[in-house]
């Protein structure tokens, strides 16, 4: 948990002007005799609620005579879009990492800034532009929920392991014990009020992947408009359906209200060209291509195969003592407080549930799929690294730094899909 002090607003809250554009308000009239239950909403042809109901948008209505309201949901889910803006601004904070890490990318920035010899009193009013109220704020929301998911997803696996071997446990050795079965039933609620938690109180999973999303694109914002390149609200292309960010979306509404606020009125123009290009492909290119390569790189491929190797190792074992219990190897030995067969039962029906868990582990984390896919955008960074190097004006450097947030953008959409399917299950 987060220690105090606090503060629940490190920015500006993201307010929204889409309203409109997503949802119909206005005076319903009575109808005679109507009751005021929305029966008027279907009125004459081509009357404003048709158009809204025609189009899916959600339709509030006001009776002007009592004052009664009625609501009439449709697909572009406005009002939970609301919700989710209205959480994020309310998020909470450390004021005390903030800060550090505020002053650490900014430390960062200025040290890749007179590397490239380029001038910091170009780059120091943009520092309080995105980078502090919102891009810090939102990382380090998302490093939050990416250790509350981790955790949550953690303790469930190896509880309902620890479940198993604790009715093993009694059954076989301490059946006088009844009450060691409250143990179980305690472990049992445990991962119950864990899921509920990851899913429904705590949203961990959602806001973890959500605001891990609108960071990057707020990160790949900072850099453009350096250069006066506006950074376009996240789109889809047909074959990504699935991380589709409809126009009424609350990221989508955010990162667009973020950069209305925060207008281009502190970029330049007039960079000296060399500096600026050797910034970009220091601060920017090479700081993510670096991620990639670390996030998909050995540490990937190594807990893969670590867990694929206890998981076997595991399942190993429970064979060779299944073969020994079926074959009576051992049960003979009497003369021990537990009995070995009684001792090859507990572990032939437990070890299973350790390797389900370890599964369940490697399965939630999608290392191997994470380390490929990274590894694809390793390539296509580099190569844009190169070419970016070779760029002969500013023209070309604009081309290649947009194919830049082009590439992020859509790996974090596929990022997206892989993890949206990837909720705290109990094994």
């Amino acid at each position: 948990m987060e220690s105090k002090p606090s503060m629940k607003r490190m920015q500006p809250p993201v307010t929204t002007r889409s309203t409109m554009r997503s949802s119909t308000a206005a005076p319903l009239p009575c109808s005679s005799g109507g009751s005021g239950n929305g029966a008027a909403l279907y009125g004459p042809g081509g009357s404003v609620f048709d158009l809204a109901r025609n189009h899916g948008r959600t339709i509030i209505a006001v009776n002007p005579t009592n004052g009664s309201q009625y609501e009439r949901s449709h697909d572009d889910m406005i009002f939970d879009s609301y919700a989710q803006l209205n959480q994020y601004n309310t998020e909470e904070v450390n004021l005390t990492r903030y800060t550090a890490t505020y002053r650490r990318y900014t430390t960062s920035l200025r040290e890749e800034a007179k590397k490239a010899t380029l001038n910091d009193d170009i780059l120091e009013p943009i520092y309080g532009s995105l980078l502090p109220p919102y891009f810090t704020r939102t990382r380090l929301l998302a490093k939050k929920y990416q250790r509350l998911h981790a955790m949550t997803g953690i303790c469930v696996s190896l509880l309902a392991a620890l479940a198993v071997a604790t009715i093993t446990f009694q059954t076989l050795f301490l059946p006088e014990m009844a009450w060691l079965v409250w143990v179980e039933v305690f472990e049992i609620s445990l991962i119950i009020f864990l899921m509920y938690a990851s899913r429904h109180g705590g949203d961990f999973h959602r806001r973890w992947i959500d605001y891990n999303f609108l960071a990057e694109r707020l990160r790949a914002a900072f850099f453009l408009c350096i250069i006066c390149i506006q950074c376009e609200k996240p789109d889809t292309p047909p074959h990504m359906s699935m991380a589709h960010r409809p126009p009424n979306d609350w990221i989508v509404m955010a990162f667009e209200e973020i950069i209305a606020s925060r207008p281009i009125y502190c970029c330049r123009l007039d960079i000296p060209y060399v500096p600026i290009k050797k910034f970009f492909r220091s601060a920017w290119i090479t700081n993510r291509l670096s991620f990639y390569e670390q996030a998909g790189g050995k540490s990937a491929r190594r807990a893969y195969t670590m867990l694929t190797y206890a998981g076997v190792t595991i399942f190993s074992v429970t064979l060779i003592l299944a073969v020994f219990h079926a074959t009576g190897i051992g049960h003979w030995e009497t003369e021990y407080p537990f009995r070995v067969p009684m001792l090859m039962a507990f572990f032939t029906i437990t070890l299973p549930a350790v390797g389900s868990a370890i599964a369940a582990l490697r399965l939630q984390r999608e290392y191997q799929r994470n380390a490929e896919r990274y590894a694809h955008t390793v390539r296509h960074i580099t190569a844009i690294r190169n070419q970016i190097q070779h760029a002969k004006n500013m023209e070309f450097l604009c081309e290649f730094l947009e194919e830049m947030n082009e590439v992020t953008l859509r790996e974090q959409q596929d990022w997206r899909i892989i993890f949206r399917f990837r909720q705290v299950e109990a094994v």
